[in-house]
């Protein structure tokens, strides 16, 4: 018998955490949504053959179209050449005090469901 994957990835495609928005300032680059958007579409091949489709949900700013575009990038395989604007500006090599400080919360709070 022959166990056929039925799903659909259904993928929320907001902007709000971009690196300008100016009111959730999360810092994301256009080119995290795309390694986040690979991610769920490779998820996407291993449990519902491939089927993938997202949704705009939300966002502000200009910038908020080369996000776009690199998801639709990501989600299509396609690359059309345009550049992040912030590529090379924006290095992080090390995490903050509170930064450092929530990821341990996190870590605690999910660690009797997840191994973490």
């Amino acid at each position: 018998m022959s166990h056929r994957k039925t799903g659909l990835v259904i993928l929320i495609a907001g902007f709000a955490s971009h690196i300008f928005d100016p009111l959730c300032r999360q810092q994301l680059t256009a080119t995290g949504y795309a390694t986040l958007t690979d991610m769920v579409r490779r998820m996407a091949e291993r449990h519902a053959n491939g089927r993938l489709i997202a949704v705009l949900e939300g966002g502000k700013g200009n910038y908020m179209s080369f996000c776009i575009l690199k998801v639709i990038e990501a989600m299509s395989g396609e690359q059309t050449g345009v550049k992040d604007l912030v590529d090379g500006l924006i290095v992080r090599n090390d995490l903050t005090h509170d930064q450092n400080e929530a990821i341990e919360n996190v870590k605690t709070i999910l660690s009797p469901y997840w191994k973490v």
